[in-house]
């Protein structure tokens, strides 16, 4: 399947990779822990990258900065899969959240687009986690966030 996205998106220079990886890793690895729905969302994304688990830790581990994508879809992208990454255990913890606001603020984007993609992820983790009340947490990381 790396294969085929790899193709599908062409020669993805090194910069680009670390700019789409880095923060979607930090976010998995923000609580501490990295569920196993965090990894299913992680492997996925290295397979939309056309890397590997293994070529994903070395580029973090060799990483000497933050690096943000400058391309608007690969922004989106990486905005998207942030608060899916946020949600997808079932839980949302106020260094989440900062993150991901942190994130989706040097990236420009406004509010508005941060909401769309947060409603998105609500929506997704609902499905992952029926009768878990993802609003509430989200409301209790916010307030922690905000106070």
């Amino acid at each position: 399947m790396a294969g085929f996205f790899s193709r599908l998106f062409g020669g993805i220079s090194q910069n680009e990779i670390e700019a789409r990886l880095l923060p979607i890793m930090q976010i998995a690895g923000a609580d501490g822990t990295i569920s196993p729905e965090e990894q299913m969302m992680l492997q996925m994304h290295f397979e939309r990258l056309g890397i590997s688990g293994e070529r994903a830790m070395e580029i973090l581990e060799n990483a000497t900065g933050p690096v943000l994508p400058t391309k608007e879809e690969h922004r989106i992208e990486v905005l998207l899969t942030a608060a899916g990454m946020m949600m997808c255990d079932g839980r949302v913890t106020p260094t989440e959240y900062k993150l991901f606001l942190t994130l989706a603020r040097c990236m420009g984007f406004p509010q508005v687009c941060v909401d769309a993609a947060i409603e998105n992820a609500i929506e997704l983790a609902n499905k992952l986690h029926p009768g878990v009340n993802i609003r509430a947490q989200l409301a209790a990381a916010r307030a922690n966030v905000h106070a």
